[in-house]
């Protein structure tokens, strides 16, 4: 086994657990929301494939930040920000937590929270012309969480950099809506609700999707609820 696999599997080994009564922000925006249950009811290892795409990421993200240091209209203020919102559903208390990957300050005057997002390819971002829904909806977690009304989705496009062929990095503005964090924490409470029942949360429009499955860790709880 390599050193990096090594590596990884030992920090897996080391990773923190889920605290009782908490839900990460990037459960609420994820396309499936039966994952999410899956996700809080039964703790899973990663595989390895899955760990070395998620390393691959932090390495790119990391150079990112670094980039962003340099230039001169941009002050980076700190790096991975702590933040939460609690909910009470039933009488129990909750918690969703998540960390801004940067936040900056810049020329304008605007403080501005980075949500930094390795991909692929950042072919058909570019071609919508749009982020991804569930990454302005994190985003909007931590814009109304901190109380920020600017934030920045900006993609990092793995293939582009390996083979030296087209744009590297895209980035989208993003200005704080109160009505998007109103609809996470509405999502937050269905699910929390589900978790109580011990019953699943119904499959939202969407969910099945190759992408999407291919790298689910609970892939095979869903095969045997369809079959």
């Amino acid at each position: 086994m390599s050193l990096i696999d090594e590596r990884l599997l030992q920090g897996q080994e080391t990773r923190r657990v889920r605290p009782p009564h908490m839900l990460y922000v990037t459960d609420l925006t994820h396309p499936c929301r039966q994952q999410i249950h899956h996700k809080v009811t039964e703790d899973r290892p990663f595989e390895l494939e899955t760990l070395r795409i998620f390393q691959a990421g932090t390495l790119l993200e990391d150079y990112w930040i670094n980039i962003l240091a340099k230039k001169k209209n941009i002050v980076i203020l700190s790096t991975q920000v702590p933040a939460y919102q609690s909910i009470t559903v039933n009488g129990e208390t909750w918690e969703i937590h998540g960390r801004v990957d940067i936040l900056a300050q810049h020329d304008n005057g605007w403080l501005v929270a980075h949500e930094v997002k390795s991909t692929k390819s950042t072919y058909y971002i570019r071609k919508e012309g749009q982020p991804k829904e569930d990454h302005v909806a994190q985003l909007q977690f931590y814009l109304n969480a901190l109380a920020i009304d600017h934030g920045q989705v900006d993609y990092l496009d793995k293939t582009a950099l390996l083979e030296g062929r087209g744009p590297i990095d895209h980035s989208f503005p993003i200005t704080r809506s109160k009505k998007a964090m109103k609809d996470i924490l509405s999502l937050a409470e269905q699910v929390i609700r589900a978790l109580q029942s011990g019953e699943l949360p119904p499959t939202n429009p969407g969910a099945w999707n190759r992408k999407v499955c291919d790298y689910c860790n609970y892939r095979d709880l869903c095969v045997k609820e369809a079959t």
